[in-house]
């Protein structure tokens, strides 16, 4: 993950995970990955913003796309 973002200085790396990714990162051995992360909470959408997501015609858009 280091060299990554080493690498790749300009970007900026947003990792999710509903749960905590520093513990499935204890479980198997890599503690010290995310040492130098933020770590943060996402809230969720209360109705209206929800609602107002939903209705975007990008969010549509992307919604609707088949997996592939």
């Amino acid at each position: 993950m280091r060299n990554l973002q080493t690498e790749y200085s300009g970007v900026r790396w947003l990792l999710t995970g509903a749960i905590g990714l520093n513990l499935v990162a204890q479980r198997f051995g890599l503690g010290g990955a995310f040492v130098d992360l933020d770590t943060f909470i996402l809230e969720p959408f209360d109705v209206i913003a929800a609602r107002s997501y939903l209705r975007d015609q990008a969010t549509q858009h992307a919604i609707n796309q088949p997996l592939s």
